[in-house]
Order: structure tokens, then sequence, then C-alpha cells
């Protein structure tokens, strides 16, 4: 299950110069597998039998009957072997003096060096596409959610590009290349896309990962940051600046907190309350007993950084439901920021 991660936290605290991490959120990305059809060169390699009889064909042996003999094959799986090899081009049969021989092609020599073949066929292929970034990524399927999967672990769903599913028009055939060697490696070698035939069925999947959420000290600037697996997606995080960033995500909400009225019911509401930075490391430094450090002991969230002792987005859901008190735990827990900033409001004024 995926948490709220104090290590990622520290880890880029600082990453957006100017601006102050304000929270560091479970989430999921959204994802296609799509299921396709493409005319593709797979490099597969030679059959023993195969490169044998190629090897004999290289050494002058043109008799269909002095093959056999030589290899200790029948002469139906010699002639197998010979249909194989002239269906892939890697065999010829030119007329020399009124009859046909065996002549290896140019095909044919390089293959037998090289001990592969190039065939091309027409076939199914799967792979996982981004959402965000709108293009195929080399991602196994064994990395992805299902969205129940999602919704079990409370994790929060990045809003896609785009709610349609990509045309042929806008896949690059070299991207699904670089997908599939990851998504196929199972079962092609070293794919080579000649075309993109055609789109087929695409199931919704998510990419677990972590929001990092920035904000400057005069509330004016937000940054968004994706953390995947513990690394900054460097290309994921730029697009979803470009799709307008904090602007871009919406909260989804569960259908048993539509009713409720402390529920947020999407990110723009709150982004108000992130313009604010809680507090700079100087100023939860000056005092061991600053209203901020008494604030702690009332919300505690365990290993977390001094200015994030207060999350502004903590949640222990995807709905967001305000929690009063807050629960104590490894992971940043929902509650009511009113409530907290009152408190704290009260004692600083007491100092």
């Amino acid at each position: 299950m995926l948490t709220y991660d104090s290590a990622i936290a520290k880890k880029y605290a600082f990453h957006r110069p100017g601006l102050h991490l304000l929270n560091c959120i479970p989430a999921a990305l959204p994802l296609y597998w799509v299921d396709a059809t493409a005319l593709i060169l797979d490099e597969k390699k030679i059959s023993p039998i195969d490169e044998y009889v190629l090897r004999a064909i290289d050494d002058g042996i043109e008799d269909l009957g002095d093959i056999s003999n030589i290899l200790g094959l029948t002469e139906s799986l010699v002639k197998e072997s010979l249909l194989r090899l002239y269906k892939d081009d890697l065999l010829d049969l030119p007329v020399v003096a009124n009859q046909r021989i065996l002549r290896l092609t140019q095909k044919g020599e390089v293959a037998l060096s090289d001990l592969i073949s190039l065939t091309p066929e027409k076939r199914d292929i799967w792979f996982a596409f981004d959402r965000i970034q709108w293009k195929p990524v080399a991602l196994p399927s064994g990395h992805l959610l299902g969205g129940k999967d999602v919704d079990e672990e409370g994790l929060l769903r990045v809003r896609p590009r785009l709610t349609k599913k990509p045309s042929l028009e806008e896949i690059e055939p070299d991207q699904v290349e670089s997908a599939i060697e990851i998504s196929m490696r199972n079962v092609l070698t070293k794919p080579n896309i000649l075309v993109l035939k055609e789109i087929g069925k695409a199931f919704q999947k998510f990419l677990p990962c972590h929001l990092l959420i920035y904000g400057s000290d005069d509330g004016n600037q937000h940054g968004v940051e994706i953390v995947v697996d513990g690394r900054l997606e460097e290309d994921i995080s730029q697009s979803l600046d470009e799709l307008g960033g904090l602007k871009h995500l919406k909260f989804e909400i569960d259908t048993a907190a539509e009713n409720d009225s402390e529920e947020m019911k999407i990110f723009d509401e709150i982004t108000p309350k992130l313009s604010k930075p809680i507090l700079s490391i100087e100023e939860a430094n000056n005092s061991l007993s600053s209203a901020l450090s008494i604030a702690s002991f009332v919300a505690p969230i365990i290993s977390t950084l001094c200015f994030l002792r207060m999350p502004l987005l903590s949640r222990s859901r995807a709905a967001l439901r305000a929690v009063w008190p807050p629960m104590v735990g490894n992971r940043a827990s929902g509650f009511s920021f009113s409530m907290i900033f009152s408190i704290v409001s009260q004692w600083m004024g007491s100092i």
C-alpha cells in the first residue's frame, strides 16, 4: 500500500528553488493498457536444424539427399527446414545449367553470421499509455493498479489530459517499440514496428506515485512534482505543468461523501490554503516551545519534516473527509485545518 512517505518529503523538500514543500500526497497516475495490431519485424533466433541446413548450403552442399545424409536427418525434416528458410527470404533457388540449386540470399548470409532471422508479420501487441504525457511508455503490467485497487488504497486519482482513447495518428511507432520491449519482453525478442494498423481496447489503469505540492511565501507561485518509486519523473511533472499544474488537479469524490458539509469538493477550492506555506525552517527552529512545536503534540505525524508537522492536504483517503482529532500514525491523516489554525492562533496570542 502506498502511504505518506516522510523520506520522499525530506529528499525533495527544496527541489523547487524559492518554494516550500507543502505536502506529499499518495496518488495514482492515469494510464491506459492498450491492445493494438501492428506489422512488425521481430528478431527471432534460428532453430538448430535451420542453422545446420544453412551452414551445409553455405559449404556448397546443394543436394537434398546429401544434406540429409551429412546432418543425419530425414529428408522430410530437411524439406520443412528449406521451406521455412525460403519463406523467410534466407534461401533462394536460382536456375543454373537448366536446374535449380540452393543458394543463400544476402539476408541468409547475414542471418547465418548473426544467427537471427528478421520476419515481417502482423500481430497483436499491448503496451502502457501515459494519459498525462499522452504517449506510450515502457511499463510492465505488474506495476499498474486497477480502479478498485486505487479506491481501496485511498489514492488520489490524478486527472488525465484527455478522457478519450488515443488514435493511430497520435501514436509514434518508435514510442510503441520502446514500450513493447518491456510489456512484451517475454514474447518478442527485438521488435521493429513497420506500421501500426489498429488501436483496439484501452483498459483504464493507474501507476502509484506521490504528488509533491510546493508553494511560495507570498502565495503567488505553486508547483507540482511527481515521484514514482522514489524517483522524480521530470517529464511527467513538466507535462502536468503544461496542463496548468494545480489548476488541472481535481480530487475524485466518492459518493459516500457527497453530502458531507466539510468535504473538499475540488482542488481549486483549497488552493488558497496552499498559497501560504506553513512555516519556514528558520521560524520553526526559533524555539522548542513555539506554537508550532506545541501544535505538533496536538497533531503529531511521525518522522515528517518540521515544516510538515501540519500538512495542509493531509488525508487518509481520496475523499479527503476532515477528521478531528487527527489520527496518529506513519502517514498523514485528514483533519480540519481551520481548527488547528484557530488553536495555534490562540496560543500565539497568549505568548
